[in-house]
């Protein structure tokens, strides 16, 4: 796992404080969880680029993926595969896509 400067923390930090992502873990801004654990949240996308467009986030703020720990890694994709299933047996999409962004 990549190790961050003091400084790095710092910014992290700050991110973290105007991140809505973290704002809406915290229930301080409004959203449609489908699905929530200790590690991670699954929300329903408010700009869904089709139907059943889910978000997967880890519930800590990391600002880029090799910063998330190997097992909350793990976590999220067997909570995806979990996902994904329920999506395919909910909707019948044409297709499934999966993909890994930072939040900074």
């Amino acid at each position: 796992m990549v190790e961050l400067t003091e400084e790095q923390q710092k910014q992290v930090e700050e991110q973290k404080k105007n991140c809505p992502f973290c704002q809406i873990i915290a229930d301080k801004i409004p959203s449609k969880k489908v699905y929530e654990d200790d590690l991670v949240v699954a929300l329903l996308d408010i700009h869904p680029a089709a139907k059943g467009h889910v978000l997967l986030l880890p519930k800590e703020h990391y600002p880029i993926a090799p910063l998330i720990p190997k097992e909350t890694q793990q976590h999220m994709f067997k909570i995806a595969k979990a996902m994904t299933v329920s999506i395919i047996g909910a909707i019948s999409p044409d297709s499934i896509r999966g993909q890994t962004r930072s939040r900074s």
